[in-house]
């Protein structure tokens, strides 16, 4: 994915381009330090994703997970697309021994 450097290309590009990106990652790049703009959106990202039982909003049925790295973050792209964000039950109750 091209784009811009600044904060809001690189937000703008994200939501242009990533629903029409084919399944892979995207890397975006020049993301410097925890206040600046596009990690504050990336992070708003990932607080979503953690959300279950109910269906994704905006780029999420884009995006499989996010990854920090220093200057870079990277998003992978599912396949397909995200329907539902759920979190089924698997196996047995917990009983903690005492």
């Amino acid at each position: 994915m091209t784009g811009g450097h600044q904060p809001h290309q690189q937000i703008a590009t994200l939501e242009a381009l990533l629903p029409h990106m084919r399944p892979a990652a995207c890397m975006c790049e020049d993301v410097h330090g925890a206040f600046q703009p596009f990690y504050s959106y990336v992070d708003g990202l990932t607080r979503l994703l953690h959300e279950v039982n109910g269906p994704p909003r905006g780029v999420h049925h884009h995006v499989k997970s996010v990854h920090a790295y220093p200057g870079i973050i990277v998003i992978e792209k599912p396949e397909p697309p995200v329907t539902r964000f759920e979190a089924p039950k698997r196996g047995t109750d917990w009983h903690p021994s005492g």
